[in-house]
């Protein structure tokens, strides 16, 4: 994760300042995250980092620690998501961005019901190259979503 992505490299204030800026995103309902755990292990992350709730839409986001990668870690952990935002938030859409060339992060969201729906370019912020990576949008809707 350190490699790809830029939030690895905060100092210990900036991380304190992002958890809690989390907290603030649950209590205005604009976003949700939950630790993904493997017994009482820390394996991964997943949320909502954008939730507007009017428009039923949300953009999903997760990472997986290296130790619990290939494991399906991640597909679990973004099916649980997207059924919780479509039967309890009442979500009709959920949009989940990743570089282009992250392959794993591909397979993770096919795997969990999402669908290659397009390219936004020039919108990847990760530190591992430049701001010109392509991003690759997938989506889901609880019709298309094979949660079981």
């Amino acid at each position: 994760m350190a490699a790809r992505h830029r939030r690895a490299h905060l100092n210990s204030y900036q991380a304190a300042a992002w958890i809690a800026s989390r907290s603030t995103q649950w209590q205005q309902e604009t976003g949700a995250d939950w630790a993904v755990l493997a017994g009482a292990v820390l394996v991964g992350r997943v949320g909502i980092k954008r939730v507007e709730l009017w428009d039923g839409i949300g953009e999903l986001a997760y990472w997986v620690r290296p130790a619990a990668r290939g494991r399906n870690t991640a597909p679990r952990a973004i099916t649980g998501l997207t059924q919780w935002a479509f039967d309890v938030l009442g979500l009709h859409r959920l949009e989940l961005l990743h570089a282009t060339d992250n392959q794993p992060s591909c397979r993770a969201a096919i795997k969990a019901g999402f669908h290659a729906e397009g390219t936004l370019r020039t919108t990847c912020t990760f530190t591992r190259g430049s701001l010109t990576d392509k991003s690759w949008t997938l989506d889901s809707t609880p019709e298309t979503a094979d949660l079981n």
